[in-house]
């Protein structure tokens, strides 16, 4: 990208590196297109969506958007806050473990590990009357309006899209403690009993700070974990939030070429869009975490590899 000729560049900025500037955003493209496109798995962000439809395209590798690089930039922001975050619930006599002993994120798996929730952290968290709580952490950033309404109405109804990311990392953190005790390294936490989940939100325009314990909310946990089992086993395409296509969540969703206006050519060709692709969900659901949940073909070929019997997914 070259910046504009000099004589266009207003007094006061004919200094300005816009070719530094150019390579910046040029090393965020670049990470962008090394990076897998697809995640293997459903995360918790993933499944705190309040479209059901959209859950299921992002399962199913239905498409990949490609965000310029200001937005990949913007992206990064919260986890180049992880360690001032860390920091602070540190100075607040909070003991903070941002990852496990082996150095690696604090990872869960649940289902046959087609879900998998990455933790920011966990911490032991003073209480009030002198007892110690072993908490999740979730780390977020928000713009000032929506700061301001986390302020005034609460996590669950501002944002009730991070309050199920958060039940949703409790249901998975628990039920892998119960199925796969020990899965971790030796000493590690991540298997000790976890009593809730320590939010710590930050105003990105003024540094102002929002830290809540969020505690279990057994209904909604229970409604995560029916429409994920039935995501799974039955294959079938949930429908989509009932709302106008000209208004959130659909007016910005990645999807709404392929959902609202029917623009299937635009689908990836790949095993997970095909007809024939099946997730594995027999057996154990409980497995190492680090271990990915599996696919196969329903006619014998090789999974992950796009034959000329690709046809696609008639849920779509």
């Amino acid at each position: 990208m070259k910046g504009p000729s000099k004589h266009l560049v207003p007094d006061g900025f004919e200094n300005r590196r816009f070719d530094l500037e150019s390579g910046v955003f040029d090393g965020y493209v670049k990470r962008r297109d090394l990076e897998d496109e697809h995640r293997v798995h459903l995360g918790a962000s993933d499944i705190a969506n309040e479209c059901p439809r959209h859950i299921w395209y992002a399962w199913r590798w239905a498409y990949a958007p490609k965000h310029d690089p200001q937005i990949l930039r913007l992206f990064q922001r919260g986890h180049r806050m992880e360690n001032a975050f860390t920091m602070d619930l540190r100075s607040a006599e909070c003991i903070v473990y941002p990852n496990d002993v082996d150095g690696k994120q604090f990872e869960y798996g649940y289902l046959w590990n087609h879900c998998k929730v990455h933790l920011d952290g966990i911490a032991l968290v003073p209480q009030q009357d002198g007892s110690t709580k072993r908490m999740i952490v979730e780390m977020k950033t928000m713009s000032e309006k929506r700061f301001k309404s986390l302020e005034s109405d609460g996590l669950r109804k501002a944002h009730p899209d991070y309050y199920r990311q958060v039940q949703t990392q409790l249901l998975i953190v628990r039920h892998a403690q119960k199925n796969s005790p020990n899965d971790g390294p030796p000493e590690s936490i991540r298997d000790k009993p976890i009593d809730g989940v320590i939010f710590f939100a930050e105003n990105k325009n003024t540094d102002e700070i929002y830290i809540a314990d969020v505690w279990d909310d057994l209904a909604m946990q229970a409604e995560i974990e029916r429409f994920l089992q039935t995501l799974f086993l039955t294959g079938k395409a949930p429908p989509p939030i009932d709302c106008s296509e000209n208004a959130p969540p659909c007016l910005w969703c990645d999807y709404k070429h392929i959902c609202r206006e029917h623009h299937y050519e635009a689908i990836e060709k790949n095993c997970r869009t095909c007809d024939h692709g099946k997730p594995v969900c027999r057996g154990t659901h409980s497995l190492p975490h680090a271990v990915d949940g599996r696919w196969e073909c329903a006619i014998g070929n090789e999974f992950g590899v796009v034959c000329d019997r690709w046809c696609m997914n008639r849920e779509f």
